[in-house]
This record gives structure tokens, C-alpha cells and sequence, in this order.
């Protein structure tokens, strides 16, 4: 059996990961359940050519993919973002600097 993926599969697959997500965005109104299978595809693509989707884009704990109003609550509190899931109320803190510029 053949190890490894063949030349240029990664960027498909980068292309289809993208694609899964737009798609779980736009499905979520309709339907919530087929947006979670979206994103548990494009998480499974992105295992298995190895490569990580960035955590702000969907919850880790239930799988659905993050909508700003929509799906989760996002608050600044003292240079920390907190994303709040509101299916499974899963909390998330980045931290983050404001630089300022002198000019």
C-alpha cells in the first residue's frame, strides 16, 4: 500500500476544507444538524492531510460552526476575547494586544 499523499492533494483538500465551512455557514439557518456533519467532515479532511483548521471558525466540544450573533457570543474583556458557544455554552479566551502606532 501506498504511503503517504499524492503531489498537489493537500491544496484539494485545503480547497475542500474552505469549502465545507462557507457551506456550514450558509446551511446553519436552515439546517443546524447538516452544518455540524460539515464541519466534522472538513475537521476530518483537514486530520488526515494534516493540517489544523483555526479554532475560531467552529466549537471543538459540540461541533458547530461559529457565527458571530448566531451561534456564539463574543465579548472583550480586558485584552482577552471570549467566545461563548450558545448550543453547548463551551467557553473559548484568546488574548490579544492593541498595539498602538506612533506616528
Amino acid at each position: 500500500m501506498k504511503r503517504g499523499n499524492q503531489p498537489g492533494s493537500d491544496e484539494i483538500a485545503r480547497g475542500r476544507v474552505e469549502r465545507l465551512l462557507e457551506l456550514a455557514v450558509e446551511t446553519y439557518g436552515r439546517d443546524p444538524e447538516l452544518a455540524g456533519k460539515y464541519v466534522a467532515r472538513a475537521r476530518k479532511i483537514a486530520q488526515k492531510h494534516r493540517f489544523s483548521i483555526s479554532s475560531k471558525l467552529y466549537c471543538k466540544k459540540c461541533g458547530v460552526p461559529r457565527i458571530p450573533g448566531r451561534t456564539v457570543r463574543v465579548r472583550i474583556k480586558s485584552q482577552t476575547l471570549l467566545y461563548t458557544c450558545l448550543s453547548c455554552n463551551n467557553v473559548k479566551k484568546y488574548s490579544y494586544s492593541s498595539k498602538k502606532t506612533k506616528g
